[in-house]
């Protein structure tokens, strides 16, 4: 019955640590290279580790918008270097 009572403290680590990474919008040749594949990776683990135990990592919810978000970026990180190596920015 205590063990009922208890909360379990979910764990984000990765999500936090993949939301920092995504955010760096900023210079977008480092995005494609390091930050948003690295934000990808940790959005996934963090995905797969809350399928196993949902009770100690949470609810899908952060690190699916993490990385709908990351994905996004780095699709438009992409098109922005195009468009400069090609001269129409």
């Amino acid at each position: 019955m205590n063990e009922t009572n208890n909360k379990i403290k979910k764990d984000y680590h990765y999500v936090w640590i993949a939301l920092i990474l995504s955010l760096f919008f900023w210079v977008p040749l480092l995005n494609i290279i390091f930050f948003l594949p690295l934000a990808i990776i940790l959005s996934i683990k963090q995905i797969k580790l809350a399928k196993k135990e949902p009770n100690k990592y949470g609810k899908l919810i952060f690190p699916a918008i993490i990385l709908a978000h990351s994905t996004f970026s780095i699709i438009a990180s992409s098109f922005i270097l195009y468009l400069n190596f090609i001269g129409w920015l």
